[in-house]
């Protein structure tokens, strides 16, 4: 079964591939789980759940036309997003057979934060100044997300 999604412009690519390829990283991070004999599964597992949701988020906010919505699922991303980092450290981890951190949870402050500081932006523009829309030749509205002093600290974790 294939997904077809009609494609005209490179953007339109990106927004098939995130959306054609989630479900092959759902099974691969439900068939992590099953392997007993792997280091590290349960946390390949998750990764591949982290990615799968920011794809389909990913998606879902290149395929919406309104903004609000779109800015909703921009900050849904974030679960995602942030994940992702946590989870390929501690597959790593567990990956090399290296003994648990005697604090495993400080590894998520910077992703909690940053979820946080996405879903109440509004407030207080951390994450992005500002969203601008940017209206294209073909009549749909791309948004440019102002990076905030926030944004940095993200990327560099």
């Amino acid at each position: 079964m294939s997904l077809e999604i009609p494609i005209t412009s490179a953007g339109d690519e990106m927004r098939a591939i995130a959306l054609r390829e989630r479900p092959k990283l759902i099974w691969v991070g439900a068939t992590a789980f099953e392997r007993q004999s792997v280091p590290g599964r349960t946390w390949l597992g998750w990764l591949q759940f982290a990615i799968a949701f920011w794809c389909l988020t990913s998606g879902l906010h290149a395929l919406i036309a309104d903004t609000s919505q779109r800015i909703v699922v921009s900050q849904l991303q974030y679960f995602g997003i942030m994940a992702l980092p946590a989870c390929w450290l501690e597959f790593a981890r567990g990956y090399t057979r290296r003994p648990p951190s005697p604090l495993p949870w400080l590894v998520w402050v910077i992703p909690a934060t940053t979820v946080g500081l996405a879903l109440s932006n509004g407030s207080h523009h951390l994450l992005w100044r500002e969203i601008r829309e940017v209206p294209t030749d073909s009549g749909f509205v791309l948004l440019q997300y102002v990076h905030g002093p926030w944004f940095p600290v993200t990327v560099g974790f």
